[in-house]
């Protein structure tokens, strides 16, 4: 009875099914032995089941169900996921700890992915409007009843196909393990793949794009036997700016915000003047400095990154997404980030942008859900400055009573945070208003309205 549930259990359990159909839990119990807690994003793709019941493969729910037979405990975090853990085995406290870390990874996961797709964009591999990153609240994009990463399409001529005279464009599937990629992350991704892509007796034809810190030696060896692209960050990207972005994961890990010192961070980012996606980690150090902010002063269910619904008139269904976001009883707090050099002047179309598309969405989103939330702090953050035409933009906005809108200049932005973390993020906010060439930040614009 003593060895049921153990990590060792684990691990035999899963060489003994590695070779079934049930390949899928076998990733997750071997991955369960060696990392202690998982995510169930993680879990999720690990397991390749498809999302809603299907009779070729089982589903998730039937493949959790399978785990959970086997002493495999799911609990539940306050922002809504679940976590596998080794029944029994692990204390309540270094649980708690090890699914911080594991959201947090996440989180690493949604932001190089972001990266990677604007990368992408950029050099036309895949359509400028026709790709979707996984928000961070939910760490996966659904495509044919698999979960990836991101999904786009490409329109470049060796990938697409012709219906007579219509163009049909090639899918994008992107996946990015967390760390070092591994032969399971590999094979996973590649079964997801063949499922999502299976009609019948036909395959759709379909790029995959794996992207990680590292790869080790059989991983690589196995995406090229699957033929998929292979994106190494630390070729990519070099070594100072995946030290950056790990550093943005140890603050978002940090249980106890107060305590957090971006000081550090701060000079991973003088040192990455340079690098081409300085700019994109400028914004997720803002980011994650407006997250901290949000946490040390009680908010909960903090998170970055999430896309809620948004008709426009002529275009019809769309999104709008918030950079930040909390709650705490009935009240939600949203930080519209802009990371931009002191002398940058916010417009006044990305003022109203804000407050009468972003917050109206969230807020409707919510009610939706029943969530119960009936006021809104609503606060556009930047370290550069707010135009004249902004500043007027904003006071002639109708806000309804449930709203509380500011906007928050790096001055704002100090006064506002707590004490204690105060002292260690002035260089940081210092930082991300450089010019990559160092000049200091110049002065800021103090706007708010009650």
């Amino acid at each position: 009875m003593g060895f049921a549930g153990t990590y060792r259990f684990l691990g035999e359990t899963a060489k003994l099914l590695a070779t079934t159909s049930r390949s899928g839990m076998a990733r997750c119990l071997a991955a369960l032995s060696e990392e202690s807690v998982l995510h169930q994003v993680r879990v999720q793709k690990l397991l390749a089941a498809p999302t809603e019941a299907n009779a070729a493969n089982p589903s998730y729910a039937e493949e959790v169900a399978a785990l959970q037979e086997l002493g495999v405990a799911v609990e539940r975090g306050a922002l809504g996921f679940d976590y596998f853990v080794a029944a029994g085995r692990v204390a309540h406290g270094t649980t708690t700890d090890l699914a911080h870390k594991a959201a947090a990874r996440l989180k690493v996961e949604v932001m190089l992915t972001r990266i990677l797709a604007d990368h992408y964009r950029q050099q036309n591999l895949v359509a400028w409007n026709r790709v979707e990153v996984a928000p961070a609240d939910r760490g996966f994009v659904p495509f044919n009843g698999q979960i990836f990463s991101a999904v786009g399409f490409s329109s470049l001529d060796p990938v697409i196909r012709w219906a007579g005279k219509k163009q049909i464009h090639c899918p994008v599937v992107f996946d990015v393990p967390s760390g070092r990629c591994e032969p399971a992350d590999v094979r996973s991704f590649h079964q997801r793949i063949e499922r999502a892509t299976h009609r019948g007796e036909s395959t759709i034809p379909c790029l995959g794009v794996i992207a990680a810190r590292d790869f080790a030696p059989e991983a690589w060896k196995l995406a090229r036997t699957y033929r998929l692209v292979t994106v190494n960050f630390r070729q990519l990207f070099g070594d100072a700016a995946l030290t950056a972005l790990q550093e943005a994961e140890m603050l978002l890990a940090d249980s106890d915000p107060v305590h957090a010192d971006p000081g550090h961070l701060a000079a991973l980012l003088d040192d990455l003047k340079g690098n081409p996606v300085v700019v994109h980690i400028r914004s997720i150090a803002f980011e994650v400095l407006a997250a901290l902010a949000l946490r040390a002063d009680g908010w909960e269910q903090v998170g970055l990154g999430i896309d809620v619904p948004f008709v426009l008139p002529d275009a019809g269904e769309t999104t709008r997404d918030v950079d930040v976001h909390g709650v705490r009883g009935d009240e939600a707090r949203l930080i519209e980030c802009k990371a931009v050099h002191a002398e940058k002047e916010v417009t006044a179309e990305e003022v109203r942008k804000f407050f009468t598309e972003t917050v109206p969405a969230y807020m409707k989103w919510h009610r939706k859900r029943g969530d119960g939330l009936t006021k809104c702090h609503a606060e556009l953050w930047t370290t550069g400055r707010f135009s004249d035409d902004a500043v007027k933009a904003f006071a002639a906005l109708k806000h309804g009573k449930h709203v509380s809108p500011a906007l928050c200049t790096a001055a704002d932005i100090r006064q506002a945070l707590p004490q204690r973390l105060c002292s260690r993020c002035g260089d940081l906010l210092a930082e991300i208003a450089r010019h990559h060439d160092g000049k200091a930040a110049g002065g800021t614009r103090q706007v708010s309205q009650a």
